[in-house]
């Protein structure tokens, strides 16, 4: 469930509620892979339902469908402080998620969810602090959710859950703000030309970000305290003038619980989580292999889809 309609069927309908996304790649073949998705499914035998918006996909009913899709977008969905919340709009990602788990846990097998927060990335890259951390709250909701949901069924200990990511963004919190203040707030004024800095700031950023103007041989920075710093489009600076924020080589935690979150300890290379969570699962080159924590279904949240993408170039998955 998510985005990416323009991707998936030719000649996409256009709206101004909905345009056409121009960071995303348009599908020009003919081909209507929605249509093949569900034509598929119905040789098959299987029950399926296919979703375009919140009131759909409340509707769905989670006992009679075996797969189920939801493209709620041309392109990327909106972000969480500018979708549409009412009927027809865009569900929200604990809404997504909290489905997707309820369809899968009919699984007596077992079952392999991954969840994307993309949108944190997304409003990172564009400088935008504010946006990127409602995202992350988003996010958490949708870790709680999962959390609850698992524990009303009876299989929070049989499951694994695994939250991480797949790179940082290069921003910094620097600075020695008053206790309490706003994560996005003033830290303090430069001790060398007491121009006052946000607690968050980038290491790169667009033009948006580069807030320096020329002032005879140098340069200054602009005075964030002038701006409206708390808006959610407020662009925090940054040191290096480039095309957007770029991603940084940060290490990044990976939170896990459950049966096998012994297997994510310590510092690892990222390939190693994917192997890992395809270890506790059972799939792949890990198929064959006799019962390793329980015949429960096992469940993996990440908040971005690397474990998804390496599991699939390792191990050939569809």
């Amino acid at each position: 469930m998510g985005g990416g309609r323009q991707c998936l069927v030719t000649n996409s309908s256009f709206s101004p509620r909905d345009p056409e996304d121009v960071w995303s790649c348009k599908r020009k073949d003919g081909k209507d892979l929605v249509q093949e998705w569900a034509l598929d499914k119905t040789r098959r035998g299987f029950s399926y339902r296919y979703v375009t918006h919140t009131e759909e996909l409340s509707m769905v009913n989670v006992e009679n469908t075996d797969f189920l899709l939801g493209i709620f977008a041309n392109g990327h969905t909106k972000m969480n402080v500018d979708r549409d919340k009412g009927p027809t709009g865009t569900p929200s990602l604990e809404q997504m998620t909290s489905t997707a788990l309820q369809v899968l846990m009919k699984n007596k097998q077992g079952f392999l969810l991954v969840v994307e927060g993309g949108l944190i990335d997304y409003a990172h890259h564009r400088g935008k602090a504010r946006r990127a951390l409602d995202e992350t709250v988003n996010l958490d909701h949708a870790v709680e959710n999962t959390m609850a949901l698992l524990e009303q069924n009876g299989i929070l200990d049989d499951t694994l859950v695994l939250v991480t990511a797949d790179h940082d963004h290069g921003l910094s919190m620097s600075g020695y703000p008053n206790r309490g203040n706003e994560i996005y707030g003033i830290a303090m004024p430069s001790r060398i030309d007491n121009v006052p800095f946000t607690t968050l700031t980038y290491a790169t950023g667009s033009k948006d970000n580069y807030q320096y103007s020329r002032h005879g041989s140098g340069l200054i920075r602009e005075d964030p305290s002038k701006m409206d710093y708390t808006s959610f489009d407020y662009y925090q600076q940054a040191g290096i003038l480039n095309n957007e924020v770029a991603h940084g080589g940060g290490d990044v935690p990976v939170y896990a619980t459950g049966p096998m979150a012994h297997l994510f300890q310590g510092v690892q290379e990222q390939n190693y989580v994917a192997f890992a969570v395809a270890y506790a699962a059972r799939i792949g080159p890990y198929s064959n292999v006799g019962s390793l924590a329980s015949s429960s279904p096992t469940l993996c949240i990440l908040t971005l889809a690397m474990c998804l993408c390496l599991l699939q170039k390792c191990f050939h998955l569809t």
